[in-house]
């Protein structure tokens, strides 16, 4: 298997994949204060789910990348899906 260790440190430390992640972190926080955590897996499952449909109705509705308003609607609705599986994997242990 080849040496993967420099792909990911250069990928995985750049400044856009830091502020993604803090942004979804801060949106999961969001979330659990003004919702509280899932009733069950399911429930967190049904949610992750509306978001990744919201994602893709702004996917489609782009039309092939769209214009900088379209992409800041997909960027939202994908840290949304980022924060809800967040709250997902700690939620559901």
């Amino acid at each position: 298997m080849p040496d993967t260790s420099q792909f990911r440190e250069s990928v995985f430390m750049r400044d856009e994949y830091e502020e993604a992640a803090r942004q979804a972190l801060e949106e999961a926080g969001n979330a659990r204060f003004t919702f509280g955590p899932f009733n069950s897996p399911h429930e967190g499952y049904a949610v992750l789910l509306e978001e990744v449909h919201e994602l893709w109705a702004e996917v489609m509705a782009s039309k092939h990348g769209g214009n900088e308003a379209s992409k800041r609607k997909m960027n939202r609705e994908a840290m949304q899906v980022a924060a809800m599986a967040i709250c997902f994997m700690v939620e559901s242990t």
